[in-house]
C-alpha cells in the first residue's frame, strides 16, 4: 500500500530558552492513502497554509480542528485558532469531516472550559458536526490499516 505521511504548515508561538523566541517550527502533518487522507493541524493558529494545503493534499476525508484555548485574541490569537477559524481551516482543507481537538483537557484561556465544543457547535457555517464523525469513514480507514501488511498498529 502506497502511504504518504508530508510534514505541513502551521502557526503557533515557541519559547524555549530566553534566546530563542521563534527559532523553532511548528507543523502539522499530513497522511495519504489509496482510499482516504487525515490531516492532523495539532495545536495552530489560523494562517494561509491551510488553503495551500488543502490545494495541494486535498481533500481529506477527515481532519483534525483546533477549537480551545483562543481567548483573548490579543493573546492568543497568534497561536490558537477560536471555532470561527476552525471552520475555516476545515473549509480550506476540503476535509470531508472533522473532528475538534486541542480543548477540554485543562484551563489555559479565559474562554470556558467547553466552550470551544459548544461555540463551534453553534456554528451555522459548518457543514458537518464535528461531535458526528461519519463512522463508516472511520470503519473503512481502521479496516484498510489493519489490513496493510506494511503498517504495524
Amino acid at each position: 500500500m502506497n502511504i504518504v505521511v508530508a510534514c505541513t504548515p502551521s502557526q503557533h508561538w515557541a519559547k524555549r530558552t530566553a534566546k530563542d523566541e521563534n527559532k523553532v517550527l511548528w507543523c502539522s502533518w499530513c497522511v495519504i492513502g489509496p482510499l482516504h487522507s487525515f490531516h492532523f493541524s495539532g495545536d495552530t493558529a489560523y494562517c494561509e497554509g491551510f488553503k495551500q494545503i488543502g490545494h495541494k493534499f486535498g481533500p481529506f476525508t477527515l481532519s483534525t480542528i483546533p477549537i480551545g484555548a483562543y481567548s483573548p485574541r490579543d493573546v492568543m490569537g497568534c497561536m490558537h485558532a477560536d471555532p470561527e477559524q476552525a471552520v475555516n481551516i476545515h473549509d480550506d482543507l476540503k476535509s470531508q469531516a472533522s473532528i475538534g481537538i486541542h480543548w477540554g483537557t485543562f484551563t489555559l484561556a479565559y474562554e470556558e472550559f467547553n466552550e470551544g465544543k459548544k461555540s463551534l457547535s453553534d456554528c451555522p457555517r459548518l457543514r458537518r458536526p464535528t461531535s458526528n464523525v461519519n463512522k463508516q469513514t472511520i470503519a473503512s480507514i481502521k479496516k484498510d490499516i489493519e489490513e496493510d501488511p506494511h503498517i504495524s498498529v
